[in-house]
């Protein structure tokens, strides 16, 4: 393309060339030569040269103002370039449509040529005969991108019309249309508006479905985090509690006497007062030759509920300072404090508590009478 200028002086200046569309939208600016000649860049790709089709602008001064002080001259010319249709890219590869109800598939196209064929086929498949009723091509405007920027430019729409649609329909589609320099082919899946509905209230269900999620999982950890602290403070009381119990304290001793009375009722314990008899009981609690009495298990069971039970608690030599304390097993009642550290005196000459002899005992002959008497009173 050329730019002619007339003027004097003849000397003239001309500025880049611009390439708009033909809805006057800006694509690019092009360096002119000297003489005003612009030359078209070399496309990568012979079926992008539609690409250099539109407005080009050339600006040209000489220095002299005109009339209304403007310095540059603008003139401008229309080139197409022509070439194969082309599928334009606001097409979309998938489209939809309703059971039993009509449908169009459209395919915009961009051709400076007038089509000579526009057909359609299935993909790994075979139209009905007559599928489609009828191919209608309408002129459209619409969108490309040339040389990088999105332009509008004057297109074709062809559609094919399918006028009641089965499950058979919903199928992939391969159109081509051509002209006198070429051909193009799309592919295009038709697909059931039903599906598409369904796509599109799950699609709005997944934020809800997410949030719910999430509350969950809050929730979970929120409760799981509760329960750890409650537990890590019943922990923490429980040895606070174990620890207040058993501070000062010794090693607890077990009162033998005590357990042997709850854990074996039938077995014989010998009283206080048995311990004065001489051993003249037969196995089977009878009277003895000698006129005593003899005790049956019966008897040891009902006075040992009416009687002190007493144990002997012996501790181990111990020089630690703290208190020992004596407790029931059952409900913790403290009976008593023994001060271990202390260590009592005998006085010099005192016959030792563990010796004994017969004169320490003394017999009563009349002990049956007693015990009857008693448990007349009773």
């Amino acid at each position: 393309m050329q730019c002619i200028a007339d003027g004097i002086p003849t000397k003239y200046t001309y500025s880049p060339w611009e390439h708009r569309s033909e809805y006057n939208e800006h694509i690019r600016y092009l360096d002119s030569s000297s003489t005003g000649i612009l030359i078209l860049p070399s496309s990568e790709s012979k079926l992008n040269r539609y690409q250099d089709s539109g407005i080009y602008i050339c600006r040209v001064t000489n220095g002299i103002p005109d009339v209304n002080s403007n310095y540059e001259h603008a003139g401008k010319g229309y080139f197409v370039s022509e070439g194969p249709p082309v599928i334009v890219q606001e097409n979309s590869p998938t489209q939809y449509g309703l059971t039993g109800q009509q449908t169009i598939i459209k395919l915009n196209v961009l051709s400076y040529s007038d089509l000579i064929c526009n057909e359609i086929s299935k993909v790994h498949g075979i139209l009905e005969p007559k599928d489609p009723s009828r191919i209608t091509i309408d002129s459209v405007k619409v969108k490309d991108v040339f040389h990088g920027v999105n332009v509008s430019v004057n297109g074709l729409e062809v559609a094919f019309h399918f006028t009641k649609l089965t499950p058979s329909h919903f199928h992939m589609y391969n159109i081509t249309v051509c002209n006198k320099f070429g051909s193009q082919s799309f592919i295009v899946d038709l697909i059931s508006s039903n599906n598409k509905e369904t796509d599109r209230k799950w699609n709005n269900g997944k934020p809800t479905v997410t949030i719910v999620l999430v509350s969950i999982v809050v929730c979970f950890a929120i409760i799981l985090i509760i329960i750890v602290k409650m537990k890590k403070r019943t922990g923490n009381r429980n040895i606070d509690e174990n620890e207040e119990n058993v501070e000062g304290l010794a090693e607890p001793v077990e009162n033998v006497m005590y357990h042997s009375v709850q854990q074996d009722q039938n077995s014989m314990m010998p009283s206080p007062v048995s311990t004065l008899l001489p051993d003249n009981t037969s196995s089977n609690g009878t009277v003895s030759d000698t006129g005593t009495i003899a005790y049956s298990n019966g008897i040891i069971e009902q006075s040992m509920e009416s009687r002190l039970n007493y144990a002997d608690v012996m501790f181990e030599p111990s020089a630690s300072q703290d208190p020992v304390r004596i407790i029931g097993l059952d409900d913790r009642t403290v009976y008593a404090d023994v001060d271990i550290s202390l260590v009592a005196q005998c006085p010099s000459g005192r016959q030792s508590d563990t010796s004994s002899s017969e004169d320490d005992f003394v017999y009563i002959d009349g002990i049956e009478n007693y015990i009857e008497k008693r448990e007349a009173n009773d």
